[in-house]
This record gives C-alpha cells, structure tokens and sequence, in this order.
C-alpha cells in the first residue's frame, strides 16, 4: 500500500508517518521523497489490516505539526491488473480466455472487452469469481484482441477503483497485415525496382540529350592532330604511302614544262692584260660607245678609271 500526502505542489514540511490498526502501532520504514521532503510511504503486507479501522499520523517535529486521519482501507483497494492472458480455441467457433491474479479470488470480479479487427465497438462482459471467460461464434479469419481489469466486490469493500486494464491478448489471423505484406512485398520488389530502372533511363536520355544541345550550342573545334597521326608516326611522312596514291598519279603533280639552260662565262684576259690591269681594245670599244659625246675620255683616262675601279 502506498500512502501519499502531497498530492498538489511541491513539500515544504518534512512529515514522519505513523499507522496503528488494533493493537498494533508502527512507524514507516519506507519513505518517498520529492526536492528532499518525505512525500509519501510504502506499507508492506497490508492484508491483515482489510476491516479494520486504519489510523495515520503525520508530525512536523520542527512545528510540532500533527495531522490525523482514519481510514477503512477495503474501501480504498485498487487491485493489480489481470496479468498472463491465454486464448485457447476449445471448437471451431469458441474461444476460452484465462487469467491470474494477486488477489483473493472470492473478493473480485472482472471485466473482459473484446472486439475484432473488423469491428470499431468493443464487446463487454462481466463476470465474478473466475478466472475464465468462453467466448462465442468467432471468425478464424479475423484478429481479435482481449483485455480483463477487476474490482473488488461489494462484500470484500465498497469501493469503485478498478485496476488497470491487462496487457492484450490476440487470436485470429490478421487479414490486413497479409494484405498489408503482400503490398509491401509488390512495392519493393517489383515496383520500386522498375520504376528505378525507368528513372535511369529516363536520366541517361536526358544527358544523351544534353550532351547534343550543348554541343550544337558551342561546336567543338576539330582537333587535326588524329587525322595526321599516321602520317607522321606510322608512315614517317610519306605522303604517298599514307594516302595510298600509285607513282602515276603523284607524277600528275609535278610541272609538265622546262626552261633552256643560259651559261655565262667570264672571257679570260691574256697575261698581259692581266699583267698591266688594260682592258682588250674590243672591250674598251663597246665602253666608249656607252659614254656621252660630251663627256668622253681618253683612252689612257678610261683605262685608269677602270684600274681603278678593278
């Protein structure tokens, strides 16, 4: 039993409990406190206390502060919830739910709500002093889900706290779920691996297309250096053989005409010309005829003129 008297704020009185029941006075043992103030008080084995007057005192000894109660605590249980449910189908259509408990069975009764996964409304039962329920015409085809909670009867004390409910227990087949399954099982394994293989092809469409745009936007300017590889590396330059043209053909490009050799030679002068530095007198003859009348020369003037010049 767990005793608490802050129910609202924070403590600010550091309170000491004491409980009586009959003849039999105790102090507690096991405090909870909050911000470093006892709060409240776990009493173990309080069975023996159910229909008896049950007395509390709480004092301050800072203040002297006291504050008594009496309770009857049969009127103040709240059970445990049912705990460890089993479904077990006992027909084709019939079901039994089973529970145990922490109490005395002969003081509580049960509540049990049940539904389907195909029903929204809950179905209540009632029962007393069992720890069993059969429940009628079930569908196998469908997932069903069971609770319990209890109360202690009005023999045992008049109270209205009931327990919380248990934890689930489940019996049927869950369509749903299947359904549920076998849409995952298509949505990953064949949509979604058909739907990635259109995507990449639709993206490697749209590069392709890309590519093109952007290469009638900005032409790529042609690079010769591939067209003459072989020409330098594989053949050493020779034209002919890299084109593959025969000697006939490449004598078509050569030039189909000639011109006459003109020699020119130097008259030689005899010794002693060559001795005195004169020219012959031909020579001297065809040089007189190229100077002006007026401006004409001697002989002996020309060849010195000459001498000089040579």
């Amino acid at each position: 039993m767990i005793c608490n008297w802050t129910t609202t704020g924070k403590p600010y009185r550091n309170y000491s409990l004491y409980y009586s029941y009959g003849k039999i006075k105790k102090e507690c043992k096991n405090y909870s406190t909050e911000s470093g103030y006892n709060s409240g008080c776990r009493i173990e084995n309080v069975t023996e206390m159910y229909f008896k007057d049950f007395f509390i005192l709480l004092i301050d000894a800072n203040t002297s502060t006291e504050i008594k109660n009496k309770f009857k605590l049969q009127d103040l249980v709240k059970p445990n919830p049912p705990f460890n449910l089993v479904v077990t189908n006992t027909s084709n259509n019939q079901l039994k739910l089973t529970w145990n408990v922490t109490m005395k069975l002969s003081c509580l009764q049960f509540d049990i709500k049940y539904k389907s996964n195909k029903e929204t409304n809950w179905t209540m039962a009632s029962i007393q002093e069992k720890l069993f329920f059969d429940v009628p015409s079930v569908d196998p085809k469908k997932l069903y889900t069971f609770y319990v909670r209890s109360k202690k009867i009005i023999y045992c004390g008049t109270t209205d706290l009931w327990s919380e409910w248990s934890l689930p227990a489940y019996w049927g087949q869950n369509d749903s779920a299947t359904n549920t399954l076998s849409v995952y099982f298509w949505l990953r394994y064949v949509v979604a691996p058909v739907v990635s293989f259109l995507v990449l092809v639709l993206l490697c469409y749209g590069l392709m297309r890309a590519e093109r745009l952007w290469i009638i936007i900005i032409p790529k300017i042609p690079n010769p250096e591939r067209n003459f590889h072989d020409l330098f590396y594989n053949y050493g330059g020779n034209f002919q053989d890299w084109v593959g043209m025969t000697k006939e053909t490449l004598e078509g490009f050569k030039p189909n005409y000639s011109e006459m050799a003109c020699n020119v030679s130097e008259q030689p002068l005899h010794d002693s010309q060559q001795s005195e530095g004169f020219l012959d007198p031909a020579t001297l003859e065809n040089i007189e005829k190229l100077i002006p009348s007026d401006q004409k020369l001697s002989t002996t003037s020309i060849h010195e003129t000459l001498y000089v010049v040579v």
